[in-house]
């Protein structure tokens, strides 16, 4: 009975089996449990025969047992297809997603079995999106700051060096060596872009040169330097002023130098920029007939004359040679009177206050040298001109002219030196003297002694001196002083005159 029993068991196991096994496509209401250990081929094939077995090994965590007898599936080629209902849209896409799903369901039951493989497989994903979103963020979308760079020259190129900084090109022709020359700049030898000469070596060759003090043009009794920067060289009449309050003896000339001092250069104020500074516009005619100066301040002198009633200034001008262009110097300054006054004001150094005491200039003689002059109503006040020799004097009085003409004319007339060294010597041994003669000449008488008298000996030259007659006098003195001497000559000298 148990054997009858158990097999009718089993028999209705069978018949329930058979009932169940029925054709379930893998898109229609299979539930997770019923879809999972099938192998890749049933999977593809799209179609699986459920039976209690394998769904007790899916229970059990065993694999699903591939059935005993194959299904046969029709290929899709030698299937009639159903025509589908009327107005129905056709869709040709039901493999496609049949078959996407199916590797997704495969994926899904691979992935259940090793689930480190599904941690790795993660990661990895992870990596490759991070990696690849990394490079798109690097690529496209960081902000890089800018890079700072200036440019200097290297080895004659230019070349950007990062960080800040002055460009010191721009092209490598900036970077090329640039010719160079040296100047004085501010006493010191700099140098200075471009080609040219150089004018120092060193600081020292830059250095202000002190300029030669030229001859005066007088007999002076001391000089006095004005010295003033070249941008005030415009102060000279206030600073002549000064000088004039100064006290000196009476009678005596003082030469006025001007040295105008700049950066680069000292000199002495010629002609030209002295009459400019004192406003004196002279007339080119009279400016050409003056002497040309070798060197700065050589052909004019200015001067200032102590008197009782202070001091006077006067100016001696050079004047080129020959009597013709003096002529023509004095019809010039006869023109120039007319406003000879007026030009000459500052030469009063602020002491004139007023016109002319006269309207035209007046003749006057000393020294038989002509002068014209014009008063002024202040005391010893005037306007005084007048050529001697080959010199033109202005002065600011009478008293002065005077002076300078009595000065210039013993210029003129002191003895020039006489060469002597071929002129014969005679020699008196009784009276213990010699005496130099002009060779070409010889001495009268016996040893040269014509006669003697008292304290006089008195020889005679033949021929003299420039082929005329003439007499030496020697005058022996015996135990007399030199007091002595001057007495006697003194006395003899008066007894002359009467």
């Amino acid at each position: 009975m148990e054997g009858k029993k158990s097999d009718q068991n089993q028999l209705n196991k069978t018949e329930k089996d058979k009932k169940r096994r029925q054709a379930v496509p893998l898109n229609q209401g299979s539930t997770k449990k019923t879809m999972e250990r099938f192998s890749p081929a049933q999977l593809m094939e799209g179609l699986v025969i459920r039976t209690m077995a394998g769904d007790l090994a899916v229970i059990s965590g065993q694999p699903r047992p591939a059935p005993s007898v194959p299904l046969k599936v029709p290929k899709p080629d030698k299937m009639s297809q159903a025509a589908p209902p009327a107005g129905l849209p056709i869709t040709k896409t039901t493999k496609s997603l049949l078959n996407l799903d199916s590797l997704k369901n495969w994926l899904f039951l691979k992935l259940r079995e090793n689930p480190r493989q599904l941690i790795l497989i993660g990661l990895v994903v992870f990596i490759v999106i991070l990696g690849i979103g990394g490079f798109t963020y690097w690529k496209f979308f960081r902000s890089v700051p800018p890079v700072i760079v200036h440019y200097q020259c290297q080895d004659n190129l230019c070349v950007g060096v990062e960080g800040e900084g002055e460009n010191q090109c721009l092209t490598d022709q900036d970077c090329q060596p640039i010719p160079t020359h040296r100047q004085c700049q501010d006493n010191q030898c700099s140098e200075v872009q471009g080609e040219g000469e150089d004018e120092c070596q060193t600081d020292q060759d830059c250095q202000p040169i002190e300029p030669i003090i030229p001859q005066p043009l007088l007999s002076i009794d001391g000089t006095e330097v004005l010295e003033l920067p070249a941008d005030q060289k415009d102060k000279l009449v206030g600073e002549m002023g000064k000088l004039a309050d100064q006290s000196e003896t009476v009678g005596t000339f003082k030469r006025i130098l001007v040295k105008i001092i700049d950066s680069r250069e000292i000199k002495y104020l010629d002609l030209d920029n002295l009459l400019s500074l004192f406003e004196a516009p002279t007339p080119v005619d009279i400016l050409d007939v003056v002497s040309p100066g070798k060197i700065a301040a050589d052909n004019y002198t200015l001067f200032l004359y102590t008197q009782t009633e202070g001091d006077r200034l006067g100016l001696i001008v050079s004047l080129k040679d020959g009597e013709e262009a003096k002529e023509d110097l004095l019809s010039d300054l006869w023109l120039w009177e007319e406003t000879l006054a007026v030009d000459l004001k500052y030469f009063h150094l602020g002491e004139r206050k007023s016109l002319p005491a006269t309207e035209e200039f007046l003749d006057n003689i000393y020294q038989d040298i002509l002068i014209r002059y014009i008063n002024f109503p202040e005391p010893d006040l005037s306007i005084d001109y007048a050529i001697i020799g080959n010199k033109l004097a202005i002065t600011t009085s009478r008293e002065s002219m005077y002076a300078t003409i009595d000065n210039l004319l013993a210029l003129e007339g002191e003895v020039e030196e006489i060469d002597t060294s071929d002129w014969q010597t005679y020699q008196n041994e009784e009276y213990g003297f010699e005496v130099k003669y002009p060779d070409g000449n010889s001495m009268d008488g016996h040893d040269g002694i014509e006669h003697q008298r008292d304290n006089h000996v008195y020889i005679g030259l033949v021929g003299g001196i420039h082929g005329e007659w003439g007499n030496v006098s020697i005058r022996l003195y015996n135990g007399k002083t030199i007091e002595d001497v001057v007495e006697i000559i003194n006395k003899e000298d008066k007894e002359m005159n009467h």
